[in-house]
């Protein structure tokens, strides 16, 4: 590597390390002042400056010129801001070369960036400060850099601007566990911390475990004609009038985290609109439009985004529909200020599903597998869109039926295919309790016992994507002698008949077949009355009839589980309990009657022995 002499005024002492690097230090004692310094302190290959807060700041401007290629360290001093001081690298850099800051806090008042970037890489350890007035607080914009920022000791790095960009790049990295923060700070200031210019694309890399911070006055802006692609595997935080301002494509993918929260536009991309993979994504807009732009907004890989706009979510004005793969999901909140957002979505391909929730609704016709589908949520209000794969749908086939023969031995029938992604829960509605569904074999068991007839199963498979799949497969028993029995009618005994009101009575039935005898297994069910409480045992036959019943007449009616297009009913009264009636003092009211034909005869006696007697 090319090492460049350090221009020093004579007397200035330095020390030269077994390698022969050379470690300078400016702590203000003799030698070592600023003043034993020109303007510009060069460090070549290995060399080491050390700043001291008992030096104090340079009486005029001081730039630290780094070789070309050449691997540097600077410490500065935790508890001093150093003014008048910057940092350049050589515009004849042709390797990336490591450049370690340690707890330096600089900020170049005169003319130029606080930091020159040319090819090195920037190395963090403790807390690192570049600030400027009106100047970018980093600029990199020599052609083929790649400004990088690299730590693995948790260490910081702040750029402020002031009336400038906290960051102008081409390219840009944070790597490692840095912690980078890019401002423009002063009050009359709304430019943003991060300006990415290179034409036509701009890159901007976060790494799992770094993080990256822009505001707050503005977030992230490209140059004119330039789009902005950002790999997040870690965190951003964005902040400003505008988060991210794309003057073309803005394209984000990886596994992290970006939040964003403005005051006019959280997301503004033009040219073909913004795309989202895996990444999630949060917009919080107290101003205008959490989306506003050209062109589409497209979600893939899983990504999440949740954007909020006081007057739109996502502006009318896109160009394009929004674009979702199985997997994705918007979330949406609208403020009161608008209308509220209408948009097509529209699906990666034609046979998935679209979920909603809250106060999300399609518009028209549309439904779930509608390609495209109007969504529509209401000003005020919050929603969700999802998108499932057709495949995350519940579904069962069915095996072919199973015939038995009268008295055979426990049986199970083929595996039932059940599809549908998490695997759908299984349930069965069975007509009788010897068939059983086995969630391991994904089969029906058949215990001993059932009776010649037709056994109706209705299973449901559901995994919270509506509808549950449903089907019905029937078991049938056929008569030892070959025939198959078939129902032919029920009867339901007793009937017709009488129930009081506030009382029970059980009804039997008979299923009546030829071939054999049938199942006599019924569903019991009863219709025609005014009181809810009036009601039928499913299973036993049971009536119960309700004391404040008003109906007259209720039909109990008995439905075959072998063959349900075969019934049969029985006509019910209903009758009122008579006051007095057993145990309730009917014997008294008899009483009263029985004395009243007596005084009523002993009249008709009397008169016959005064009127008919006593006639001449």
């Amino acid at each position: 590597m090319a090492v460049a002499a350090l221009a020093i005024l004579p007397g200035a002492e330095s020390s030269t390390s077994s390698e022969g690097a050379n470690n300078y230090l400016i702590d203000g004692t003799s030698g070592h002042k600023w003043t034993d310094f020109g303007a510009t302190i060069t460090l070549g290959d290995l060399d080491t400056l050390t700043l001291k807060a008992s030096a104090g700041n340079p009486s005029g401007p001081k730039l630290i010129q780094i070789a070309a290629d050449a691997n540097v360290t600077i410490n500065g001093d935790p508890t001093c801001f150093f003014l008048n001081v910057r940092i350049s690298e050589s515009s004849a850099d042709t390797i990336a070369h490591f450049i370690n800051l340690n707890d330096l806090k600089i900020a170049a008042l005169g003319a130029g960036p606080g930091y020159n970037h040319h090819k090195g890489v920037l190395r963090l350890t403790g807390s690192n400060e570049i600030n400027t007035v009106n100047y970018p607080g980093i600029e990199s914009r020599d052609s083929g850099s790649i400004l990088e920022i690299n730590s693995l000791s948790s260490g910081t790095l702040t750029a402020d601007g002031g009336n400038r960009n906290g960051i102008e790049a081409q390219h840009m990295i944070i790597g490692g566990n840095a912690k980078v923060t890019a401002s423009s700070s002063s009050h009359e200031s709304t430019t943003p911390g991060i300006q990415l210019r290179n034409y036509p694309t701009s890159t901007l890399t976060v790494a799992a475990n770094a993080e990256l911070t822009a505001g707050p006055k503005g977030g992230i802006e490209s140059g004119l004609g330039v789009a902005i692609s950002i790999e997040c595997n870690g965190i951003i935080y964005i902040s400003g009038i505008e988060g991210i301002k794309s003057s073309d494509d803005l394209n984000i993918w990886g596994s992290g985290t970006i939040n964003i929260s403005s005051t006019y536009v959280g997301i503004s991309p033009r040219g073909s609109g913004l795309s989202i993979e895996r990444t999630t994504v949060n917009v919080t807009c107290t101003g205008d439009w959490g989306i506003q732009g050209t062109g589409s907004v497209a979600l893939s890989n899983g990504a999440t985004l949740s954007v909020s706009g006081n007057r739109e979510a996502v502006s009318h004005g896109l160009a394009g529909s929004i674009i979702m793969t199985p997997g994705t999901t918007l979330n949406m909140t609208v403020g009161t200020a608008g209308t509220g957002d209408t948009h097509p979505f529209t699906m990666s391909s034609p046979v998935n599903i679209w979920l909603i929730f809250g106060d999300m609704a399609f518009a028209g016709s549309d439904g779930p597998t509608t390609n495209p589908a109007a969504i529509a949520l209401p000003a005020g209000k919050t929603g969700s869109v999802k998108l499932v794969s057709s495949a995350s749908r519940p579904g069962i086939t069915a095996p072919v039926p199973l015939i038995l023969t009268e008295g055979y031995a426990a049986a199970s029938t083929g595996a039932f295919t059940i599809a549908g992604s998490p695997a759908p829960t299984v349930t069965i509605t069975s007509p009788d309790p010897k068939i059983t569904w086995n969630n391991t074999t994904k089969k029906l068991d058949i215990a001993t016992g059932l009776a010649v007839g037709s056994y109706p199963v209705e299973l449901k498979a559901g995994n919270g994507y509506l509808p549950d799949a449903t089907g019905t497969y029937t078991v049938t028993v056929n008569a030892s002698g070959g025939g198959t029995v078939t129902v032919t009618s029920v009867s339901v005994n007793p009937s017709p008949t009488s129930v009081q009101k506030g009382t029970t009575k059980a009804f039997t039935a008979t299923v009546n077949g030829s071939g054999g005898t049938p199942s006599q297994t019924v569903t019991w069910s009863v219709t025609g009355q005014a009181d809810a409480a009036t009601t039928i045992n499913p299973t036993t036959g049971v009536l119960t009839v309700a004391a404040g019943e008003t109906a007259s007449t209720l039909t109990v009616k008995a439905t075959s589980t072998a063959d349900p297009t075969k019934s049969g009913t029985a006509s019910v009264t209903v009758t009122v309990d008579v006051p007095g009636g057993e145990g309730g003092g009917g014997g008294n009211a008899i009483l009263w009657v029985a004395i009243g034909v007596v005084i009523a005869a002993a009249a008709i006696g009397l008169l016959y022995f005064f009127v008919l007697k006593k006639k001449p």
